[in-house]
């Protein structure tokens, strides 16, 4: 089960220890990071293809975003330079060519980004063997044991899933505990995630990193782009024991649960760690900052007869935008995501993180709204507002459904902030 590309990487300058290699996976290695660093990336694209990396969730000026129009040619390089502005959490990074992100991230082209801060370290949360960062994927296999791309319109989808670039899904933990991220890097493929015989998950952080306080899930829809982390005992069980980690049926009634990932029990003891009663000094966005409140800007996310699925009927031009896609620098701006579809859409704005002003929802309740985002579900009916600071550089960036296919099929828009 050979895949085709990965990200390789060496530290050239800086601590050896930013880059984190993951034993017998195709990722690409881990960058750990503290907020203020001062980060000079090279990439040289040795694919037969064009490409170009972007930087998932990281505040970067457009040059440094991964914009598609910025792709470069098989043997040429691209230097990223930037500062970390964003607080700790994790990101991730990956390819962004129009019409090939899709095939290029599912050939192994991904991997994770973790930055941390000093509001995180003086919280002394679980750390070392007791923090787990996991990429959750699918991949097709044929008869033949041989990696097939099939994209459609519904996206693509896998018959063997992946955790962390290895199909190893049993990790061995100890009594005590846990720091858990989760990360969906999949095309297409929408979890309903649950813990077996457990009525508490216990959030802590999402894409933006972590929130104010604990947030107490049962199950959650888990999207493509989307991140999750939570604290997890292993205390209260007994060695041998396995706790499953489970993907329930998207719609009640249709289909069947199966198991993503399990936890099995060692005997072994923990560092003693404690739940903190507060996490960071979240703050809202005020409703009131936005020069839009009573007038949201409206994306409609349909398809199109000769396009595929686009936004607001308009698919991906490179140097196009429509009137309400230009943005005055320092704006604060409510954008209303609308889906009339029966196809989900993970919606991904470049640039800062926002936060989910509000959600009108179809029949499928249970999306993650919470905290900073930059990826926010958009269910068959639901109607989400979102609200976005446009405050830290001007130029032109993208925003496009994380449906690897759809985003590729050109569901993919421009919008430019200017003076």
């Amino acid at each position: 089960m050979a895949f085709k590309w990965s990200y390789f990487g060496s530290v050239l300058k800086g601590p050896k220890e930013t880059l984190k290699e993951i034993s017998g996976s195709y990722l690409g290695p881990t960058i750990e990071v503290n907020t203020g660093d001062k980060v000079r990336i090279i990439f040289k694209n040795d694919l037969p293809e064009e490409s170009i990396i972007h930087w998932h969730g990281l505040d970067v000026s457009h040059k440094n975003d991964g914009h598609p129009h910025n792709a470069i040619k098989t043997n040429e390089s691209y230097q990223y330079d930037f500062v970390v502005e964003n607080r700790a959490g994790m990101y991730w990074y990956h390819p962004h060519p129009h019409g090939r992100t899709g095939f290029q991230v599912y050939q192994g082209l991904a991997g994770i980004f973790i930055v941390r801060d000093q509001e995180e370290k003086n919280l002394n949360l679980p750390n070392e063997e007791q923090e787990l960062s996991l990429v959750l994927q699918d991949r097709y296999f044929n008869d033949d044991g041989q990696l097939e791309y099939r994209p459609s319109m519904m996206g693509t989808f896998g018959n063997k899933l992946f955790i962390n670039g290895t199909d190893k899904r049993k990790i061995k933990v100890k009594q005590g505990l846990y720091r858990i991220r989760l990360l969906n890097g999949c095309n297409a493929r929408i979890f309903n995630i649950a813990v077996d015989g457990v009525q508490e998950i216990k959030q802590i952080g999402s894409d933006g990193g972590l929130l104010a306080e604990v947030n107490s899930l049962e199950r959650f829809y888990f999207a493509p782009a989307e991140r999750f982390e939570f604290l997890f005992d292993f205390s209260q069980y007994s060695t041998g024991d396995i706790i499953r980690v489970e993907s329930l049926p998207l719609v009640e009634g249709r289909g069947k649960k199966y198991t993503i990932l399990e936890f099995e029990v060692s005997e072994d003891l923990g560092v003693m760690f404690r739940e903190p009663s507060k996490l960071s000094q979240y703050s809202k966005i005020n409703p009131s900052e936005a020069t839009n409140l009573n007038s949201p800007k409206e994306f409609e996310l349909i398809p199109k007869r000769g396009t595929g699925w686009t936004i607001n009927g308009n698919g991906y031009e490179d140097n196009r935008y429509e009137n309400y896609e230009i943005i005055k620098y320092g704006d604060t701006e409510v954008w209303e995501f609308y889906n009339p579809t029966g196809m989900p859409h993970p919606m991904h704005i470049h640039g800062t993180q926002f936060q989910v002003l509000n959600r009108s929802s179809g029949q499928l309740k249970g999306c993650l709204d919470q905290g900073w985002k930059d990826t926010v579900l958009v269910m068959p009916g639901d109607r989400v507002q979102v609200i976005k600071r446009f405050n830290t550089f001007k130029g032109t960036f993208i925003y496009h459904c994380h449906n690897l296919e759809h985003e590729d099929m050109s569901m993919m828009r421009n919008f430019k902030i200017i003076d």
